[in-house]
């Protein structure tokens, strides 16, 4: 399911990009006839679309680019504030188990910035370190996840399928 949600947010990027030359020449034509009014709603319609399917970030490998991407909306949607910087190259990485690895930490910050934190922020970095990809995913809190939890259990009431993640 999260690949094929993917997929079709990697097509609809496509697809506006593909239809911007024609906005911005109907947009050109709406002015040029002083139906400023109409190109302004236009205009506004076609923000609505690409907000949708914003590109925060590329990277050389388009499954894990998506989903870095679809993640960093759906933090944005709710009033999450994300910083992500991606320069390792993930080409020769499994695209299929880096995005559930990807996708569980990304699920993670997010549940954990959905509650009362101030300067709620989310920073992802994908780097090369001395021949090693780092991939650091850090999100603020209201306190140290440590504090009576050394083990890193998961809190959620449904343990049986929970709190896996970290096993991977």
């Amino acid at each position: 399911q999260e690949l094929e949600n993917l997929k079709t947010n990697y097509l609809t990027t496509q697809q506006i990009r593909h239809d911007m030359k024609n906005n911005i020449l109907c947009i050109s034509e709406l002015i040029q006839a002083k139906q400023y009014d109409e190109a302004e709603k236009y205009c506004a319609r076609i923000g609505e679309n690409i907000e949708q399917a914003y590109s925060y970030v590329m990277c050389d490998n388009v499954a894990v680019g998506c989903l870095i991407n679809a993640k960093i909306a759906q933090a944005k949607k709710i009033g999450i504030n994300v910083k992500c910087m991606v320069t390792a190259s993930l080409k020769e990485y499994e695209s299929v188990e880096l995005c559930g690895i990807l996708g569980n930490l990304l699920d993670n910050a997010i549940e954990a910035n959905q509650s009362d934190i101030e300067d709620r922020l989310i920073d992802v970095s994908i780097y090369d370190s001395q021949g090693i990809t780092i991939f650091k995913i850090s999100n603020t809190v209201d306190r140290s996840i440590l504090y009576g939890n050394r083990e890193l259990k998961t809190t959620k009431v449904d343990k049986k399928n929970h709190g896996l993640g970290h096993l991977n």
